[in-house]
């Protein structure tokens, strides 16, 4: 079975920390969770707490019963201090209302007011895994057509791409204004309707790796 990722990270094997391990292993909801306590790989001094779901779940709640005065605040800063930020959030809501309150009460009908509860219940949530990011690179293209009657247009473009066959794509595409244009006269007023050979090379400026093409364009 893969184990999920640690919900607590870099538990220093202290005796402090066996007070908050022995606090925060009393305040788990146990109808909806279990856990496990591990060494960290390659790292005796330090422990790792992971979180592992029961196939019934009652609650979502993953802790439970926490006072909602400076004890259990000191232990909410504890968890918050060892939290695994990486993969979790956590969140802190009401459990138990205050004498005085009622779950009837407008503004406690659907959840519990941290100010007005004298329980406190905590949540950790998944975070979503960031999409990875395709690494993009500066490519010089230079494009040379060699006319029919022996004219010659050289146009050269800066593209960003993902490749050398991405940034040569691009120019090819017809979308892309060329940087610079090197062509005789008599052309600018007039489109060539004439077959040429276009003769390409990509230089990614990073890299220093090139791709070179020849083709027929009509």
């Amino acid at each position: 079975m893969k184990l999920p990722q640690p919900i607590l990270v870099d538990l220093p094997n202290v005796e402090e920390s066996d007070w908050f391990m022995r606090k925060f292993f009393y305040h788990i909801n146990i109808e909806s969770y279990s856990h496990l306590q591990v060494i960290k790989p390659n790292c005796q001094t330090h422990s790792n707490v992971i979180l592992l779901q029961k196939e019934k779940m009652k609650q979502l709640y993953a802790l439970k019963n926490i006072t909602n005065d400076y004890d259990g605040w000191d232990f909410i800063r504890q968890v918050k201090k060892y939290l695994n930020k990486d993969d979790y959030t956590f969140k802190v809501r009401g459990q138990k209302l205050m004498d005085g309150f009622k779950s009837t009460d407008p503004d406690c009908r659907y959840d519990y007011p941290i100010e007005k509860s004298k329980l406190l219940r905590a949540y950790f949530h998944k975070k979503k895994p960031k999409p990875k990011l395709e690494p993009t690179y500066q490519f010089e293209v230079q494009v040379s057509s060699d006319i029919i009657c022996h004219y010659v247009r050289t146009d050269s473009y800066l593209v960003t791409a993902k490749s050398e066959a991405e940034a040569k794509a691009l120019v090819e595409s017809g979308l892309l204004e060329p940087d610079h244009t090197d062509y005789d006269d008599w052309l600018t007023n007039e489109e060539p309707n004439y077959e040429v050979i276009k003769y390409g090379v990509v230089k990614n400026l990073e890299t220093g790796k090139t791709l070179s093409w020849e083709k027929w364009n009509e």
